[in-house]
């Protein structure tokens, strides 16, 4: 594996030798569509390498709390690419984690490892991003399996609907709420049918809605219901 890990100015990784992005530049995972857009140019696996960090210190980089953080993964897996994690969280002794090793002090390492499991149990062909261009919140695989993030959004209600690639009428779907913060996964106790809309769109048969909790840093998860 061979990468240059860029600062100031963005490296030349279309080069034949380079097997993947090792990139900094944290403002790809602060906004939903972008982290994907390098995947599209590059068409390489691209490793968000410094997406600034947990902790308490002078400098602007290193002073995300620990729900900035975990959002800043999700937004990377979300977008199909990857990030690395770093702690500058100064105790007593006036060592961090990043700078001497130690130990881990910081909210989001547990939150990563949550995600982590997420993206282990979901398809064996991994995470892609599912209709970009116009949706920028999903990965997963087409007809078998769904991951949507959103983020900051408070939302209550989410019409079901999923892009029309790989389905057809009758197909049946279960879902479940994740907590990104709290770490749990809630099944909803209903199965979805999906019918055709349009062109692009299938939703369900009974044009039924998924009920969420109004809060941040929620997600779900749309796995195919196979007989």
């Amino acid at each position: 594996m061979l990468s240059i890990h860029n600062a100031d100015i963005l490296y030349d990784y279309s080069k034949p030798w380079v097997t993947h992005v090792s990139l900094q530049y944290y403002n790809a995972v602060r906004a939903f569509g972008a982290a994907a857009i390098f995947r599209d140019i590059y068409r390489k696996p691209v490793i968000f390498d410094e997406i600034n960090y947990e902790g308490n210190i002078s400098k602007r980089w290193g002073q995300l709390s620990g729900k900035e953080m975990t959002y800043r993964f999700w937004m990377a897996i979300i977008g199909g690419t990857y990030a690395t994690h770093g702690e500058t969280i100064v105790d007593s002794t006036g060592t961090s984690w990043t700078s001497d090793g130690g130990v881990l002090r910081g909210e989001s390492p547990s939150r990563i490892g949550f995600l982590r499991k997420i993206v282990e149990s979901g398809p064996r062909e991994g995470l892609e991003p599912i209709d970009h261009y116009y949706t920028r919140n999903v990965v997963g695989q087409y007809g078998q399996y769904y991951l949507y993030y959103f983020g900051k959004r408070k939302l209550k209600e989410w019409h079901f609907e999923l892009p029309a690639k790989d389905l057809t009428d009758g197909m049946k779907f279960k879902v479940e709420l994740i907590d990104t913060w709290n770490m749990t996964i809630t099944p909803v106790n209903r199965v979805f049918e999906v019918k055709k809309l349009n062109h692009y769109t299938f939703i369900d048969k009974e044009n039924r809605s998924v009920t969420f909790p109004g809060k941040p840093y929620m997600a779900m998860r749309i796995t195919a219901v196979i007989k």
